[in-house]
């Protein structure tokens, strides 16, 4: 009788023990993260990038502007998009100079607006820690497009190509800046020039939806 009562109650010990570490295996199986997920998603969003515009390599002009972007991420990865940028143009120190010293004046064209489309591929991620504080999640993007450029009350086709950077702020908000090279020919009453317009931007991206949810969350 006290044989069999021991080896029940053994049996019962071993059962509990087993469920006991079952359940602990469940409640450590929720933290386990077999592939590491990503902090930021891009996949099937879309953002709307208001933007600062200023033009780096002019020598007789001078060009500051607004522009607004729109993206649709396909993927991490490509996105497509249009974009609108707005001028405000005069002419520079130097060309008053030129004409003031010299009695020369050359014949100089302004920009009113740039509008286009363009795609964009991000081939590296990152992030880094900033002054030992927050983690700040980083992308670089390769851009290329074409749209028009209106100067001087005149469409000129123009080709386009910029490099990005975007730093992750939220789930849905990020520091974007820009070089982008826009290139056209634009006709003077000598001669036809192409044009290099190389443009700094500066941006706030905003997404939507405001974050992203894993289908399978491990």
């Amino acid at each position: 009788m006290k044989l069999a009562a021991t080896v029940t109650g053994l049996a019962t010990l071993c059962l509990l023990a087993g469920v006991a570490s079952a359940q602990t295996a469940d409640e450590t199986e929720k933290y386990i993260r077999v592939v590491q997920q990503k902090p930021f998603v891009k996949a099937l969003r879309a953002e709307v990038m208001p933007a600062f515009v200023a033009s780096l390599n002019e020598q007789l002009t001078s060009h500051i502007g607004v522009g607004l972007n729109a993206r649709f991420h396909i993927t991490d990865e490509w996105s497509v998009g249009g974009e609108y940028v707005k001028y405000f143009g005069k002419m520079a120190t130097l060309a008053t100079e030129i004409g003031d010293e010299y009695q020369v004046y050359p014949e100089k064209h302004l920009m009113d607006f740039y509008a286009g489309v363009n795609a964009t591929y991000t081939p590296l991620f990152g992030k880094f820690l900033l002054f030992g504080g927050p983690l700040v999640n980083w992308d670089l993007y390769l851009l290329a497009g074409g749209g028009v450029t209106r100067s001087t009350f005149r469409n000129r086709i123009t080709g386009e190509i910029g490099l990005g950077m975007r730093f992750v702020v939220t789930q849905w908000m990020s520091v974007n800046f820009e070089l982008r090279d826009y290139m056209f020919t634009e006709p003077y009453h000598d001669s036809t020039e192409f044009v290099n317009n190389v443009t700094f931007v500066a941006g706030i991206g905003l997404f939507a939806p405001f974050g992203h949810n894993y289908v399978f969350p491990k």
